[in-house]
């Protein structure tokens, strides 16, 4: 019976992971040729200005979040008959926090930089597009991912052609702005659509009037550890092209925001196995501690042999990738490229160890270490990027990166399971019995 348990759960992670790929690939090609023919059209200058008011705008937006995504589908996944109450309660949590963090940045915009104001304006409304991803955590605790994937292609898809038409009609930095957030906004209304055909879905009225105030403050007070550490995740990944605006020059953040681009792509495939695990390893601790371990380390298992070969790979080919996507323009990319996918190995390490953190609620511990790390990032980039520009603020997210999410996990005995966890998945890089076990959960 626990093995048919077994096998059933394994059967729905493999299929759950299979739908993101096919949505990541989608999102993949669109990247490789119309990213690719945009980044060439706008040239370094404009693509730096627009990588980095896209930056500042995903900050804000990480102040939306609050946290919510794996406590939702956590509680969704173990309390099946509450299930309008959390998502209701978690949508207007959303939706009030976007809409007071845009007006508040339109207004600080308006006050402090006139300069970029309507770019800023136009990009930050995707702010207020991304709240809807509450409808695909109901659909990731299902493990039911194709719906979100049908909303992605189809967003992708309909944004590809539009800055296809916006390139061949010669239009400017300021429209692409329009097309960021435009992509959320389709997302959002196709994610409703499908889950309004689903017969035991919500109603409009249900999603904003079921909440109640105790399970809006149950769900803030389990995500705030990880609402804190996802603010600084933010800062993190964006600190750096902020700061090479300000430090350096546009054309600095445009080579270096290629490299960021295209490590990015790749970033789908830690998150699609990470996310798809979640809600098997959550059963897997109810059912059995020796299963959910072995689960558990299976999965840092596959994620760290993943990221490393996709590092290695890109690492002797990122000269010849940038100069035939990207042109002579964007030269300089190259070796940024090789350098920014070994932060792309820990990311990997980072998003298995982050469902061992939920289901074992370490999630405070979380949140010190990336605030701390990103603190770090920040005093990095200030003392690296004038010295070495483009090549300083991939040191620094390196570097910050290493040393807050490893050393600061050994300062506690309850996080140095996650020390442990790395350990044993970098020594069993060197086991035969490791990629048997991997083959094995593949061929399922």
């Amino acid at each position: 019976m626990e093995d048919n348990e077994k096998q059933s759960l394994n059967c729905k992670v493999l299929r759950n992971t299979l739908f993101q790929f096919v949505d990541k690939f989608v999102s993949i090609i669109t990247t490789v040729f119309i990213g690719a023919w945009v980044i060439r059209y706008l040239g370094p200058e404009d693509f730096g200005l627009l990588s980095y008011v896209i930056s500042a705008v995903v900050i804000l937006t990480s102040f939306t979040r609050l946290g919510l995504n794996n406590i939702v589908v956590r509680e969704l996944t173990k309390r099946k008959s509450d299930v309008s109450i959390i998502l209701s309660s978690a949508f207007v949590l959303k939706i009030l926090a976007s809409v007071l963090v845009y007006i508040l940045t339109v207004f600080l915009l308006y006050m402090y930089d006139s300069k970029y104001f309507v770019m800023y304006v136009i990009v930050s409304l995707a702010i207020v597009f991304q709240s809807i991803e509450v409808v695909s955590f109901y659909f990731q605790s299902k493990l039911t991912a194709k719906y979100t994937v049908y909303a992605n292609i189809i967003s992708t898809m309909m944004v590809a052609s539009m800055r296809v038409l916006l390139i061949l009609f010669g239009f400017g930095v300021l429209y692409f702005s329009v097309i960021y957030s435009l992509n959320f906004f389709i997302i959002g209304s196709v994610l409703i659509f499908y889950y309004l055909k689903k017969s035991e879905s919500l109603s409009i009225k249900e999603m904003f009037c079921s909440f109640e105030k105790r399970e809006m403050l149950d769900l803030l007070r389990s995500s705030f550890p990880i609402y804190m550490a996802s603010i600084a995740t933010a800062i993190f990944m964006k600190s750096d092209q902020l700061m090479l605006f300000w430090l350096s020059t546009p054309y600095q953040v445009g080579v270096y925001s290629v490299a960021v681009s295209l490590t990015t792509v790749f970033y789908f495939i830690p998150i699609a196995i990470s996310s798809s695990f979640l809600p098997a390893l959550i059963e897997k601790k109810n059912i059995s501690e020796k299963n959910y371990r072995a689960g558990l380390q299976l999965s840092i298992n596959l994620l760290l042999v993943t990221a490393l070969a996709i590092a290695i790979s890109m690492s002797f080919l990122s000269g010849y990738i940038v100069s035939i996507l990207y042109g002579d323009d964007y030269s300089e990319s190259a070796i940024l490229v090789s350098l920014y996918f070994w932060i792309f190995v820990v990311i990997a390490f980072e998003a298995g160890v982050s469902n061992l953190i939920v289901i074992e609620s370490l999630q405070k511990y979380l949140m010190w270490s990336t605030v701390a790390g990103a603190l770090l990032n920040v005093v990095l980039n200030y003392i690296l990027i004038p010295i070495y520009q483009s090549q300083g603020a991939v040191y620094a997210t390196l570097g910050s990166y290493m040393l807050s999410h490893y050393f600061f996990y050994r300062l506690f005995s309850k996080t140095r399971i996650i020390v442990d966890v790395k350990h044993r998945a970098v020594k069993n890089l060197f086991k035969y019995t490791t990629y048997k076990e991997i083959y094995g959960f593949v061929r399922g």
